[in-house]
């Protein structure tokens, strides 16, 4: 799948947004470069529940990162993400350069939780593009 810029593809079977970097935004320090181009046919395939790679979840006050269809877990703060991801095994990514990205549920609705919800979302876009990490947007409960 070539890709110019960002590109998104919304896919109404799972209702996820796969939103793939550029080629070449990947830097050469990060991943490891034994972890794969984002295996998107694959991904596509896979249920939210039985998601293997990373899957990032924002909460009002912390990120939970889960992975290995969410048997491990580590709660952060959105900085920390890029920096846990790249201390990852290769194993942890068997779709490739892919994670998921999405929120819990409605927010407490108070400016601060609403804030740091927004500012963590930007951070961690912007970690994923500077790490060449597709990201597959799937919208909260």
């Amino acid at each position: 799948m070539k890709s110019l810029g960002w590109s998104a593809l919304l896919l109404t079977a799972f209702t996820f947004l796969l939103i793939a970097p550029s080629e070449g935004s990947v830097h050469s320090v990060g991943l490891n470069p034994k972890i794969k181009a984002a295996a998107f046919e694959r991904a596509v395939r896979v249920p939210p529940e039985k998601w293997e790679n990373p899957y990032i979840t924002i909460y009002d006050n912390s990120v939970s990162v889960t992975w290995n269809k969410r048997l491990n877990h580590k709660e952060l703060q959105p900085e920390e993400v890029e920096n846990f991801l790249v201390d990852l095994p290769v194993s942890a990514w068997p779709y490739g350069r892919i994670i998921v990205l999405t929120e819990c549920g409605p927010s407490s609705g108070t400016k601060d939780t609403e804030h740091f919800r927004k500012q963590s979302r930007s951070i961690i876009v912007a970690a994923m593009k500077r790490l060449g990490v597709a990201l597959n947007l799937v919208p909260s409960a």
